[in-house]
């Protein structure tokens, strides 16, 4: 088990509901292996906005995932729109919910042949999301490429 503090500066959602289960929300990149020109990249990077929801103990339960776009679409807009996204399953799901810290195992999923999840990194106190790349510490802190 570790905590993941809720975030005050919106890189991430993360809280509970009133029947106590947990959510960890987040837009994120997929940066698959591209090998070809660099000014192609922007069509291979994918936005999604990903909705992870776990029991009050902290044991996966499912997680609903929404491919937004990629940065060809337009880099900004589709972050936006996938916040928006979000915004809107976290509604759906869960209903009214807290945002306040949670305390989650790490889990792994497949979805359209990508990684999806919150790794422990070599049994470390370090958590990387995937496949955004986020790493949350033991400490509910957390450091990002974007961060």
């Amino acid at each position: 088990m570790f905590r993941i503090a809720s975030d005050e500066n919106g890189a991430f959602e993360v809280g509970r509901n009133k029947q106590d289960i947990q959510f960890a929300g987040f837009v994120e990149a997929n940066f698959p292996e591209y090998t070809g020109m660099a000014e192609e990249y922007p069509d291979f990077k994918l936005w999604y906005a990903t909705l992870h929801i776990f029991d009050p103990k902290g044991k996966h339960l499912k997680s609903h995932i929404l491919l937004e776009g990629s940065s060809a679409d337009g880099e900004r807009g589709v972050i936006a729109k996938a916040k928006i996204d979000l915004q809107a399953m976290i509604d759906e799901a869960l209903g009214e919910v807290k945002r306040e810290d949670i305390k989650i195992e790490p889990f792994k999923m497949e979805y359209e042949g990508r990684t999806f999840g919150i790794m422990q990194v070599r049994n470390r106190d370090e958590y990387q999301l995937m496949p955004g790349g986020m790493v949350f510490r033991g400490d509910g802190t957390y450091s990002s490429c974007n961060a």
